[in-house]
């Protein structure tokens, strides 16, 4: 519900950055609210993106490499990709979930033939010790609020019916995969899972691919995270362009807010039009 929300008032503003539209509240706290939200979404998908590295160079500790070569691996792979428009990444989204499903389908199979083996204690509401890591990652994993006016923006024919029947589907279609591995996980490894299930996994070939294709999968949504802290440079960076306006971090949510601010220019973040480049790498 909140996700169409937000594309309602996306739409109807034009304005696809969650701290931009936060900035048009009414009042005087929407640039602050707006800094607030673009400050904390740099912090906490940047550390996202950090731990999707992680799971890369975990993946790639299969193939006997060590996870320092592993982290530079993967920020390798994952710089290029985060040059490449939306739409280029339509076939690697695709990957990610194939990743996903067959993740959940090997996990499924090494359940039905662990059922022949005495069963592992564990507790079925999820009760224990790392409980709450779970929640937090679970949280992180289903709050994407500020991914979805990036790709809303990006979704062709877009239109608030289209987004919510592409919304609903996938809600559905996590859900189930979420239940299913949340469910054979503890029972097929007890408490002693570990924090990343692909460590658990057999070292088999089967199990040595799901490793790789999760690592693939994550470096296919980090663009798509990534996107999310960028948005908010990328459309002030047009926002003084069209304005004619030095670059202003929060942009004001009007034209005559860019006067105000350069009337008491030293409250303001400003940068001149030859650094606009710049400041949005």
């Amino acid at each position: 519900l909140s996700n169409i929300i937000l594309v309602v008032a996306a739409e109807r503003l034009q304005v696809f950055d969650l701290g931009g539209v936060l900035g048009h509240l009414p009042g005087p706290w929407g640039r602050s609210l707006r800094l607030f939200f673009d400050a904390s979404i740099w912090f906490s998908v940047g550390l996202t993106l950090v731990g999707y590295l992680v799971v890369v160079a975990d993946a790639l500790e299969s193939w006997h490499l060590p996870k320092t070569y592993g982290l530079a691996l993967g920020a390798a792979v994952a710089l290029p990709l985060s040059f490449l428009e939306p739409k280029y990444l339509a076939f690697s989204s695709s990957l990610s979930v194939g990743a996903n499903v067959y993740l959940v389908g090997l996990i499924a199979v090494l359940f039905s033939y662990k059922r022949e083996e005495p069963p592992v204690e564990f507790c079925l509401v999820g009760y224990g010790r790392g409980l709450i890591t779970m929640c937090s990652a679970l949280m992180q994993s289903l709050i994407f609020q500020m991914c979805t006016l990036p790709m809303y923006e990006t979704l062709k024919d877009r239109s608030v019916k289209r987004f919510s029947a592409c919304l609903l589907s996938s809600f559905v279609f996590v859900f189930l995969l979420f239940a299913a591995l949340c469910f054979m996980s503890p029972s097929l490894y007890g408490s002693n899972v570990s924090s990343n299930i692909l460590q658990n996994l057999p070292q088999t070939p089967w199990g040595n691919f799901g490793r790789i294709a999760m690592g693939l999968s994550v470096l296919a949504v980090y663009p798509i995270y990534l996107e999310s802290m960028v948005a908010p440079l990328r459309h002030a960076e047009a926002r003084a362009l069209r304005h004619h306006k030095p670059l202003q971090l929060p942009s004001p949510a009007s034209s005559s807010g860019f006067n105000e601010c350069v009337s008491r220019e030293p409250s303001c973040n400003l940068l001149p039009l030859r650094h606009l480049s710049s400041a949005h790498l």
